[in-house]
């Protein structure tokens, strides 16, 4: 992941340094923390095989994806169908995935069909963390997510909202903070590239620490209805701070809003 993306950025500079805007896209560039990325899918490749490798520099396993049902993978998208747990990306349970006191999910992606009425999730980490789309309005899908994926843990506060097969780029921070018992969960999400958004809140949290306790899992919605397109998925094995996040691949600084 880390090379690809450091050869791409390579690539870019140099053409629009040969086309006279070089400064105004050094500026632009995406920064990837690459000692803390522990799980990297970026579904490029020449092979399905390679497509689903996990490209972390910094994972000590490699959580390959699997397939289940009706998946597919193309041009650097896996696209998974609408069909109730059936349709779907997973990893085994991930060594790099466990003790952990803070996280960072980021994702890349766009959806598709109707709202099935039950939360619909785009990844799911079982112990962890799980976003999904919980509603569906004239705006689009409504978007959030949930720390450790079950009820009593905090969630983010607020929603976001993108239309229907169009991408977004989305990212979760968590950071525990044991000796008062409580974590904190941002989510960040830019509906144009441009855009920053962030929303947080504290809820008593008695753990200290927390792991995967399963599969990690892509589009692996409770219901029939809605179909994911990943373009990238990463996770960061600590808290990135809001400009680390903004650094990223689809996101700049340009609007806060605090939910």
């Amino acid at each position: 992941m880390k090379r690809f993306y450091a050869a791409f950025i390579g690539c870019l500079l140099a053409v629009l340094s040969a086309t006279g805007v070089f400064s105004a896209a050094a500026e632009e560039a995406s920064t990837i923390p690459s000692d803390a990325l522990v799980v990297a899918y970026d579904f490029e490749g020449t092979s399905l095989a390679v497509q689903l490798r996990d490209k972390a520099p910094a994972g000590t396993v490699a959580d390959d994806l699997q397939i289940k049902g009706n998946v597919t993978v193309e041009n650097g998208v896996a696209t998974a169908g609408a069909a109730q747990n059936d349709d779907y990306l997973f990893a085994s349970k991930s060594g790099d995935l466990m003790n952990l006191t803070e996280y960072t999910v980021y994702v890349k992606l766009q959806a598709s069909g109707a709202y099935p009425g039950d939360w619909a999730d785009f990844i799911n980490i079982p112990g962890v963390m799980r976003a999904f789309i919980n509603g569906q309005g004239e705006s689009g899908y409504t978007v959030q997510a949930r720390h450790r994926g079950s009820a009593g843990h905090a969630w983010t506060n607020g929603s976001f909202a993108f239309p229907e097969n169009t991408y977004r780029w989305v990212a979760y921070t968590a950071r525990l903070d044991a000796d008062i018992q409580t974590v904190e969960l941002i989510s960040y999400y830019s509906e144009d590239g441009v855009r920053f958004v962030s929303s947080a809140k504290d809820r008593a949290e008695t753990a200290a620490s927390f792991s995967s306790t399963s599969n990690l899992n892509l589009a692996m919605s409770t219901q029939n209805g809605i179909s994911y397109a990943f373009d990238d998925v990463m996770i960061f094995n600590r808290a990135l701070d809001a400009e680390e996040i903004a650094a990223l691949p689809g996101f700049r600084i340009s609007q806060d809003r605090v939910g």
